[in-house]
């Protein structure tokens, strides 16, 4: 829960989010103290929070509320040696079905094809694409897949999460991805 010990808040969003805010007021604060007049100032303040909102259309109306701007900030806050963050990492997501043949586990699995199984060999490859000199890095952050343990799995899925620092990064990604996916 939010809490505030020897004048330092903790709780969830206290870094990113309220954080910014915080900045964010304390910036247009010593502006106006300053007299500054030279070009409008426009806020935009959206709860979305990374994935937690995948249905928001908050990045079209950035982009509407955007047009002719002269500059614009994310107010996110810095680490913690007080170093100012000046770029962010791309994101690119997506997710891996994996198919296989289900099968009773004990009665007859020779004749099933196990989709967890091809998945783990899957997230092993995907995986090893990360490139930390690069900066490039490739999590599988969600893996599901059957539905009781005595069958063999029919279905499996992972969800997987790539950060690049160049577009010329994330095209090789795709096209590692793709091979991945061929290969059986």
């Amino acid at each position: 829960p939010f809490a505030i010990k020897d004048g330092k808040a903790f709780g969830p969003g206290v870094l990113d989010m309220k954080g910014g805010v915080t900045i964010l007021l304390h910036t247009v604060r010593l502006l106006i103290e300053a007299g500054y007049q030279r070009h409008p100032l426009k806020i935009i303040l959206a709860g979305d929070e990374e994935t937690g909102h995948a249905h928001s259309d908050a990045a079209k109306d950035y982009l509407a509320e955007s047009r002719g701007a002269l500059m614009g900030f994310n107010m996110e806050t810095g680490f913690m040696d007080n170093g100012i963050v000046v770029e962010r990492k791309g994101v690119y997501q997506c997710r891996f079905d994996v198919r296989g043949m289900g099968a009773h586990a004990g009665n007859n699995p020779e004749d099933g094809r196990s989709a967890v199984r091809e998945l783990c060999r899957k997230v092993l490859d995907l995986e090893s694409l990360t490139d930390f000199k690069e900066g490039t890095t490739v999590n599988v952050g969600t893996f599901s897949g059957g539905t009781v343990a005595n069958a063999v799995p029919e279905e499996a899925h992972c969800v997987v999460d790539v950060r690049f620092r160049s577009a010329s990064a994330l095209e090789r990604i795709k096209k590692e991805f793709r091979t991945i996916t061929e290969k059986v």
